[in-house]
């Protein structure tokens, strides 16, 4: 059993308010000059061995998750692995669902309404 977490690091903050003692006003933390670059970390935490598997892109895209899965799949040959996903919606993308093993779902699944009647790619299918 996996878990599975996602996270955005920025390079470039935005500008917030910086470090300072409660009792000195606010400042704004600077904003550098050079234009804002975005890492994308998704990884997987063995609950039973501690391993962990991660990937680092600029975009996590569905073929990334897929083949990131497909990764965690290929360490345990013949055996199913549960992996405990959060609500992030790429999650139940008609292409990632096709890709991986059928599953039953004990809640309703909410789907956005831009995928109501998008089909999943042959490639992707069984």
């Amino acid at each position: 059993m996996y878990f599975f977490d996602s996270l955005s690091v920025h390079l470039q903050p935005s500008a917030s308010y910086d470090w300072v003692e409660s009792s000195v006003p606010q400042p704004l933390a600077r904003q550098g000059h050079r234009a804002d670059k975005a890492l994308r970390i998704c990884g997987a935490l063995n609950a039973f061995t501690g391993d962990f598997e991660a990937i680092v892109r600029n975009q996590i895209t569905v073929p990334a998750l897929i083949e990131f899965f497909k990764t965690l799949t290929h360490k345990h040959p013949g055996k199913i692995v549960q992996i405990v996903l959060d609500n992030w919606p790429v999650h139940i993308h008609p292409n990632v669902l096709a890709a991986l093993q059928v599953q039953l779902y004990p809640f309703e699944r909410k789907v956005p309404a831009s995928w109501a009647n998008l089909k999943p790619q042959k490639k992707y299918l069984k």
